[in-house]
């Protein structure tokens, strides 16, 4: 069993239902409810219960001003909802290692839209080991492209 922690509008998915996906996510007003209602820093299932994590958390984090990594105190992601850049590098933090909990396995997806993956990836827990990086180009009129990043579970 795999689980699909911000399943949102499931965007990433061709097939919204897929068999073997639980989805999660926090948000009660989605178009496609979630099976489970949690938020990814604290998830309800016991320890190791999960093949795969999947992350694809809200990529509009703010605007990089100049003044530094995560530098607009506030932001309005895609999904309307307000989060301040210190909530997010925290929940990213948090997450990511429960993630480790609960999955032996991780993949994160992000699209390169205000930050790379690699300013996200800075938050994650050493005991995740990347195995794979796939990068796709979204479209011509955007040039945003998309990260699909593999991690495996390294502990001790």
């Amino acid at each position: 069993m795999n689980v699909d922690v911000t399943a949102g509008y499931r965007m990433m998915w061709p097939n919204k239902n897929p068999p073997d996906i639980l989805f999660m996510d926090k948000n009660t007003e989605s178009a496609r409810p979630p099976d489970i209602f949690a938020c990814w820093e604290h998830m309800p299932f016991r320890d190791d219960v999960f093949e795969t994590v999947f992350f694809d958390p809200p990529h509009k984090i703010g605007r990089t001003t100049g003044k530094g990594f995560w530098a607009t105190p506030s932001h309005k992601n895609y999904y309307g909802i307000d989060i301040s850049h210190t909530k997010f590098r925290t929940g990213v933090y948090k997450g990511t290692r429960e993630f480790l909990r609960v999955a032996k396995r991780l993949c994160f997806k992000w699209n390169d839209i205000e930050l790379t993956p690699f300013r996200v990836m800075s938050l994650f827990p050493k005991e995740w080991k990347q195995i794979n990086h796939h990068v796709i180009n979204k479209g011509l009129k955007t040039k945003t492209l998309t990260h699909w990043i593999t991690f495996v579970r390294c502990l001790g």
